[in-house]
């Protein structure tokens, strides 16, 4: 084997292999047999749609390296995009219907990347990818965007209309994370539920299992349908972390440990958050089910190990749970009617400011938008930034985060831009 010749580029930052063709894209991965690897510390820029059929992403390994995606898309998946992220960075990147599903059987995990990690010292990014549509299935750490992730920075990362099928350890976007930040991601109209002969437990619909993470200002608009420990938005929370600012509305339905928000919650901090979609379980007698949190702690067996939740409510008409006996249920939420929970003023310590908005109206900056059709609004100004924003509540009355609505875009020239719009 030999190194590949890129035909523009030289691989640095100001001048980075220019990725044209599929063929330049597999020649990251090749060496010139004395272990020296294209891929390792180099800069990448996708130039154009890539159909990746075909592609083998077993034992591809992306190290110390920038992979920015430019915006382009890649369609033809039907495995791994890298197996492995080490201390590297993908960015920029559209992927449209991948289909990753795990045959090696044991625990192995289906996803975009199977595992994000360090590299020494060097943290793994991915931020601003999205992906729409797809199927993944695995026996554990399943998520379309990472099956696992460790120490990790993931930012405006989102998954819309996919399906995660798993034994243990699923969700939409993130199969499970470890010592990871994970930022402004979204996961909305997709399906969370267990591989077929599988039990399906630690299932949220954006991330599975969540330890000794922080997430801020995300959200989950997704079927999640376990066994034990499903969440609206996460499986299981545990072992340290904050979850902030984030919502969850899809239908939750399990055997037992099953709650609107989280599943099962264990020291760490959950603040000024969310849930409204319905709670249900196959179990005729349980306390460990709930609007917003199925089980908080080893309570009532222990008292020990409790999360904090503070300033966080769930829609009880929609759920059915009104979790607020405070010696039968202790923190796990605090429950409101769904007129309440469409109210501002119920939502006491949010930041409707910069973070959150409720209703039309809300945005009051310079727009520059056109009218448009599906979501898609034209636009031409002078060089210079612009701020797009369309004024549509995204989740049916309830708090939204202004993030998913808005962009900012350094302009130059007469442009389009186009982005997703939830409902």
């Amino acid at each position: 084997m030999s190194l590949y010749t890129f035909a523009h580029g030289t691989g640095v930052e100001g001048d980075p292999y220019q990725i044209w063709t599929p063929a330049d894209f597999e020649g990251i991965f090749t060496d010139d047999g004395m272990g020296n690897f294209n891929h390792m510390g180099k800069h990448y820029v996708q130039k154009a749609d890539l159909d990746l059929t075909g592609h083998q992403g077993l034992g591809k390994i992306f190290e110390l390296g920038v992979y920015d995606g430019g915006g382009f898309k890649i369609t033809g998946l039907t495995d791994f995009f890298f197996e492995k992220l080490k201390g590297a960075t993908l960015k920029n990147l559209i992927f449209i219907d991948p289909t990753v599903i795990d045959t090696r059987g044991g625990v192995y995990g289906a996803g975009l990347i199977d595992h994000c990690l360090n590299s020494g010292s060097t943290v793994p990014r991915v931020e601003n990818v999205k992906i729409f549509g797809g199927f993944f299935s695995g026996n554990d750490w399943v998520g379309a965007l990472i099956s696992y992730a460790s120490k990790c920075i993931i930012h405006r990362c989102s998954v819309f209309n996919a399906e995660v099928r798993c034994g243990e350890d699923g969700g939409l976007l993130l199969g499970g994370v470890s010592e990871c930040t994970v930022s402004e991601c979204l996961a909305a109209q997709g399906l969370v539920t267990n591989k077929e002969g599988m039990p399906g437990n630690i299932v949220g619909g954006l991330i599975g299992n969540i330890c000794m993470s922080d997430l801020y200002r995300c959200g989950a608009d997704v079927e999640v349908s376990g066994n034990n420990y499903a969440g609206g938005l996460g499986g299981s929370f545990y072992d340290g972390g904050t979850i902030e600012d984030c919502f969850a509305l899809g239908n939750v339905s399990g055997r037992d440990v099953v709650g609107g928000f989280i599943g099962f919650a264990s020291y760490g901090t959950i603040q000024k958050c969310l849930s409204a979609g319905s709670v249900s379980t196959s179990l005729i007698e349980t306390i460990y089910v709930g609007g917003f949190v199925g089980k908080n702690g080893s309570y009532p067996e222990e008292d020990w190990d409790i999360a904090s939740i503070l300033n966080c409510f769930y829609d009880f008409d929609v759920s059915g749970f009104n979790d607020s006996d405070p010696e039968a249920f202790p923190f796990k939420g605090t429950p409101k009617t769904t007129a309440e929970m469409k109210t501002q003023a119920t939502f006491t310590n949010f930041d409707f400011t910069t973070k959150w908005a409720i209703g039309a109206g809300w945005f009051t900056g310079d727009v520059k938008a056109a009218s448009g059709v599906d979501g898609t609004f034209g636009f031409s100004a002078e060089d210079g930034e612009l701020v797009l924003a369309i004024d549509h509540n995204p989740n049916n009355g309830y708090p939204f985060l202004r993030f998913e609505n808005i962009q900012t875009i350094q302009h130059e020239g007469a442009s389009e831009v186009t982005f997703y719009v939830r409902n």
